[in-house]
């Protein structure tokens, strides 16, 4: 996906459909953006922007790791559940590889580090931008049903 903000609405948007609880939803939002981490090379060099961008935080296992270690804190010190946290924050960071793969020609590591092997399937390349404004779409929709509606609007 050509744009990190539609990685984290698309995530914010499936986890919606199962949880109205604000704060794992945006933990869906903010978990579905981190793998983009890896780009913030490209405020000082392109170069090394392209030789690590997909390269540091696409792989699968992280979305593991750091659902685990951000449920441990979030647990700790904002008494969230540990498992909703872990599967939130999981889905949502793994989910955001798994649409790069259809959705750019960076090709990604999604067994690393027990295979080496990338995966490419950019099929969906071209629509980024049909994509990107039905998610936009999308989520306005959701924050305007969302709304209770009163007697003096």
């Amino acid at each position: 996906m050509a744009f990190t903000l539609i990685h984290g609405l698309i995530s914010f948007l499936i986890v919606s459909r199962f949880t109205k609880n604000e704060k794992l939803r945006l933990i869906a939002f903010i978990a579905g953006m981190l793998p983009d981490l890896d780009g913030i090379a490209l405020f000082w060099d392109i170069n090394l922007y392209y030789e690590f961008h997909h390269e540091l935080f696409h792989a699968p296992v992280y979305g593991i790791i750091f659902g685990a270690i951000f449920a441990l804190i979030l647990n700790k010190y904002f008494k969230l559940d540990k498992i909703k946290v872990f599967l939130v924050f999981s889905f949502s960071f793994i989910f955001h590889s798994i649409t790069d793969l259809f959705t750019t020609f960076w090709p990604v590591k999604m067994f690393w580090p027990f295979s080496s092997e990338q995966f490419v399937f950019p099929f969906l390349q071209e629509f980024n931008l049909w994509i990107a404004l039905i998610v936009f779409a999308l989520t306005g929709m959701q924050f305007c049903l969302e709304q209770p509606i009163t007697k003096d609007q």
